[in-house]
């Protein structure tokens, strides 16, 4: 079986240096990553595949002793070795770095660049014989945690590495008496999860350290499922299936499915750093047309692909499309939470509403889901492309009966004076009502026509000099847009808890019972829409609003 390459971490500020020995590890097999300080070090830890650390003992900003205390805290002998290449060469200096958790020193000048090759590969071979060994040393796991920002901590660690936070004179808060429940487990002998991020449909999702590859994904821990009906396990079997299946760079991949106690299972996920888009629109108001029309572009070719495998997504919303900024400018759509998707052909057991009520379609409101099909994402998608055009969604009713009677029954407003060119704003505003059309029938059939649509207005907004961008479909890669934020930002409105608070059985509900069908809305005695809403609030012990990863 081939082996997988392996990663070489060399934090050193002797630029020559650490050029020979990249060039060395890598003329041998080896993929190398440099780092010129301590601090930069512990940052490339954080975010990349390192399996080994060569490190040396002096660097300005933070020397290679505190770097060494650091990675501990973090990483164990066996998972990150660790062998100090310096100057120093008095036995003062070798004892105090291996008694800190050196697994090895070799001292400068190198006369003989075998010896180090030689000692590198045998720490990488004994990091794998242990790793390999399902049965072999397991990671210790966190046993407190930061106050502040939640990160699963060691009583041993002084402060939190990410907010700095001080240990406090009690000690760190225990894990076991949190609200979270599975922070600072290590699933499977391998994911840690060390921070709760926040609730995803159905579940709490965390941030997750991989022992074994070093790098960080997000996880996932739905409970209950695997007591559930049979009918409910084998839905959940059949939308992991085919979530598995997307390959387009715009749909964050689903890794690993992991059965854990208590009839709980966690999905493994990639971790997308950057801001959603709800961050943005709060922060922006509303965006220019351009940009508004790339992303929704990109959400198209991600869901484009979901909906030839069957998927629907029901919960298209700002919060669920996380936005990576590019080095070139503009922004890499990930579409987030396919958690409450559902299978063209296998409905959920459990009925009732599922979505956000200002981005859902007509008939995810009505109680048998009459209708249901990809076309409802293709609404959410025409109510999200009008909060970014506009900076507040279609309907913005502070009650709730009045919120879901609008999406109902309500004409879909006009842009008015948000798009000041009058021809583009009429062609928007025709893209938008086919797009939210109450009868799905009324509806564009296909995010492969919207995309068409989309693109034929980008020509029509866009800045000279820019490339098209194909339609990606299930054999092709997705490519990567630019886009810039150049129009006037409006400040947002003040928005109601509704605003995108999703809702499902799981978490906070709102059951449907009795949803009438038909043009014009029921008449009821109190005013409302005639039909009964049950809304059950939160428990005081939920996981906290989501934190984005690399937003704060």
């Amino acid at each position: 079986m081939k082996t997988a390459q392996h990663h070489v971490l060399i934090a050193d500020d002797d630029e020559i240096s650490s050029k020979l020995l990249s060039y060395l590890l890598e003329s041998s097999g080896l993929a190398t990553i440099q780092a010129r300080d301590g601090a930069e070090a512990l940052e490339l830890l954080k975010r990349e595949k390192v399996d080994l650390l060569l490190l040396d003992i002096i660097m300005p900003e933070m020397g290679g002793m505190d770097v060494l205390l650091r990675v501990r805290e973090q990483h164990p002998q066996h998972v990150l070795p660790v062998i100090m290449i310096t100057g120093k060469t008095d036995s003062g200096s070798i004892i105090r770095a291996l008694k800190a958790g050196a697994n090895d020193y070799i001292t400068k000048p190198v006369d003989d660049f075998d010896v180090v090759l030689v000692r590198v590969e045998n720490q990488l071979r004994m990091r794998d014989a242990i790793l390999e060994d399902d049965e072999g040393l397991a990671a210790p796991e966190p046993d407190g945690y930061c106050p502040r920002c939640l990160l699963a901590l060691f009583h041993s660690e002084r402060s939190c590495p990410d907010c700095g936070q001080s240990q406090p004179p009690r000690g760190w808060p225990l894990v076991a008496r949190s609200d979270h429940r599975d922070l600072g487990r290590t699933l499977s002998g391998r994911y840690t999860l060390k921070r709760p991020l926040g609730i995803g449909s159905g579940g709490v999702v965390y941030s997750a350290f991989d022992q074994k590859l070093g790098r960080m994904y997000a996880v996932k821990v739905i409970e209950g499922v695997l007591d559930a009906s049979e009918n409910r396990y084998h839905a959940l079997q059949v939308e992991i299936a085919a979530m598995s299946r997307l390959q387009n760079s715009h749909v964050v991949k689903l890794h690993e499915v992991i059965e854990l106690d208590g009839g709980a299972v966690a999905l493994v996920m990639d971790m997308v750093r950057g801001t959603d888009l709800d961050h943005l629109l709060q922060e922006r108001g509303c965006l220019d047309v351009e940009l508004a029309l790339r992303l929704t572009r990109q959400i198209a070719q991600g869901l484009h692909e979901a909906h030839q495998l069957g998927l629907v997504h029901r919960d298209i919303k700002p919060d669920n499309i996380m936005l990576e900024a590019l080095p070139v400018g503009g922004y890499m759509v990930k579409i987030l939470d396919f958690g409450i998707a559902q299978v063209r052909g296998h409905m959920r057991e459990d009925s009732g509403f599922y979505g956000t009520p200002h981005y859902a379609s007509p008939e995810q409101i009505r109680p048998d889901g009459a209708g249901l099909d990809h076309r409802a994402d293709i609404y959410s998608m025409g109510a999200m492309l009008y909060h970014m055009l506009h900076g507040s969604p279609p309907y913005e009713h502070t009650d709730l009966n009045e919120l879901l009677g609008a999406q109902l029954y309500n004409p879909i407003p006009l842009l008015g004076e948000y798009v000041a060119e009058r021809s583009l704003r009429d062609k928007l505003n025709a893209l938008i009502h086919r797009m939210m059309a109450k009868a799905p029938e009324d509806r564009f059939q296909s995010l492969q026509v919207v995309y068409d649509e989309v693109e034929a207005l980008l020509n029509e907004a866009r800045a000279p000099g820019l490339s098209d961008e194909p339609m990606i479909l299930l054999e092709e890669s997705a490519s990567v847009d630019s886009g810039t934020l150049t129009g006037k930002p409006v400040e947002p409105r003040e928005r109601d808890h509704l605003r995108s608070r999703p809702v499902s059985r799981e978490t906070p509900a709102i059951g449907l019972h009795a949803l009438p069908f038909g043009d014009e809305p029921p008449a009821s005695e109190d005013g409302g829409l005639g039909f009964d809403i049950v809304v059950d609030e939160p428990d005081d012990d939920a996981a906290p609003e989501p934190i984005v990863e690399g937003e704060v």
